[in-house]
């Protein structure tokens, strides 16, 4: 009878310490190894689950007989956001099974895109600030944004799975991002399979469209977002020289170029916060919809970070996005923006 309590308190003992909520939570953790381990400080991490405790998603579920808390489903996402890895969530999250990992990732990503909008926000009327800084930069006047693409891989999806084939054979997600100076994602388009050009992501966005519509505004400030070679040259927005000859236009295109690595920068520090968005977390193995909300996510837990002045990981990478050449440009856009970028060059470059 005595052996038997003794196990019997061993049987508890267990329970208590792989189904007791409250003990699964990280707050004990030492909070440089909480950064690393979730991104976020724990700080931020407090203010999410509370920011988004009242979505309903976080209906009260039982996940292996017991209520997974909000505070432990936001630190299994932030994990796998993290590691690209279920099995370092199962390891570092003790009492939490993968397809309850999953549950979770789902959940979480379904209450942060649903508010995306508070954090992810482009505007035609950007204060002086934001006009200044890009300026700062490397002299390339009354920017507003940068624009770039890249891609996320994905597992083949069984459905439609020839489009999601990009131009390195593989399967992914083609991401339209634009930032600010801060590298702060202002815009995100994540809806795209990996075989859409660039310039077509862009040609079908809202943010051109609000471009168009406001173009009276924008031809008489020069107000206007930069890309790589691969977008086609536009009023608002301006693109390098192919083959530049004089010197103001050699400083126009240096201009340009220092200046949209902002983009290039923060879509590097973006992949190495979140790892499962980078080839080293492997592809994520989600239907295309479900990685496309993960994407926005991150891209709203990155602006989070930036506004809370929570720095980079040590490992970005050095990152240039390749230009798609492919593109198709409206002749009317074209010939106005050449137009404008030669009066760009005349009167700030000469």
């Amino acid at each position: 009878m005595a052996v038997f309590l003794f196990d019997l308190n061993d049987h508890m003992a267990y329970r208590n310490r792989y189904h007791n909520v409250d003990r699964l939570l990280p707050g004990e953790m030492n909070r440089s190894d909480f950064r690393k381990n979730y991104r976020l400080n724990y700080e931020e991490y407090q203010w999410l689950c509370d920011y988004i405790r009242n979505d309903e998603v976080f209906e009260r579920r039982q996940e292996n007989g017991r209520v997974l808390s909000v505070e432990l489903k936001v630190a299994a996402a932030l994990r796998f956001f993290a590691s690209g890895s279920f099995q370092n969530v199962v390891g570092d999250v003790a009492g939490i099974s993968q397809p309850s990992q999953s549950r979770a990732v789902a959940a979480v990503t379904d209450a942060i895109s649903r508010k995306a909008s508070d954090f992810i926000n482009f505007t035609l009327e950007p204060t002086a600030t934001i006009k200044s800084n890009f300026a700062a930069i490397a002299g390339m006047p009354n920017t507003i944004g940068c624009i770039d693409c890249t891609h996320v891989y994905i597992r083949a999806p069984r459905e439609n799975e020839n489009i999601y084939v990009n131009r390195k054979n593989r399967h992914s997600i083609n991401v339209q991002g634009i930032v600010d100076s801060k590298m702060r994602f202002v815009n995100v388009v994540a809806k795209w399979p990996g075989s859409s050009h660039d310039s077509y992501i862009w040609e079908t966005s809202n943010v051109l469209n609000d471009f168009r519509i406001g173009s009276p505004i924008i031809f008489s400030i020069f107000l206007f977002a930069i890309g790589d070679s691969g977008y086609p040259t536009q009023p608002w927005l301006m693109t390098p020289l192919t083959n530049p000859q004089s010197p103001a236009e050699q400083r126009f295109n240096s201009s340009l170029t220092r200046t949209r690595v902002c983009v290039e920068r923060a879509f590097g520090i973006l992949k190495s916060r979140f790892r499962c968005l980078d080839m080293t977390g492997g592809s994520l193995c989600y239907e295309p919809s479900r990685v496309c909300k993960i994407i926005l996510s991150c891209c709203v837990l990155h602006n989070i970070c930036i506004d809370r002045g929570i720095p980079p990981p040590n490992d970005v990478p050095h990152v240039v996005q390749q230009p798609d050449e492919d593109h198709h440009d409206r002749v009317d856009d074209m010939q106005t923006g050449q137009e404008v970028r030669r009066n760009l060059i005349n009167t700030w470059f000469n």
